[in-house]
């Protein structure tokens, strides 16, 4: 996916920045498309009937069809507090965001656009790559 937008990018400088807009919205689409697939082929190939409380029955896969009304899956507790580590480091991209659209609105000269950037994505850079120490901390 980086070497996608890496290559958008080529070609004349001119056009390079709506280039590479169109390739940053490719991987972001992708990244959806990546991200939901394969969550839908597993929740979707790991139903189970569920009783009467909405619990997962496990043992009785093959009694009930795929397509009934009552079936689900169960998740674990890790579930849970993984995508609450997954939305705060989703925050942490606001660092830079923020001051980008504010710079946006201000001027249109990419150069002091990125003047008025650079702490910031610095900032972000450090607080992300934080983050990410502390997740792998947590996971250990």
């Amino acid at each position: 996916d980086g070497v996608m937008v890496l290559f958008s990018g080529m070609g004349p400088i001119e056009t390079a920045q709506d280039q590479v807009s169109v390739g940053v919205g490719a991987l972001a689409g992708s990244t959806v498309m990546l991200l939901t697939f394969p969550w839908f082929l597993a929740v979707n190939s790991g139903a189970v009937p569920l009783d009467d409380a909405g619990v997962a029955q496990y043992g009785a896969k093959a009694a009930q069809g795929p397509h009934s009304g009552k079936t689900g899956v169960t998740y674990s507790p890790a579930l849970s507090k993984s995508a609450k580590i997954m939305m705060m480091t989703t925050v942490l991209y606001l660092i830079i965001q923020l001051p980008a659209s504010f710079e946006e609105s201000e001027t249109t000269v990419s150069a002091d656009q990125a003047k008025g950037e650079n702490l910031w994505a610095l900032v972000g850079l450090v607080a992300c790559t934080a983050a990410f120490v502390l997740y792998l901390r947590e996971c250990i």
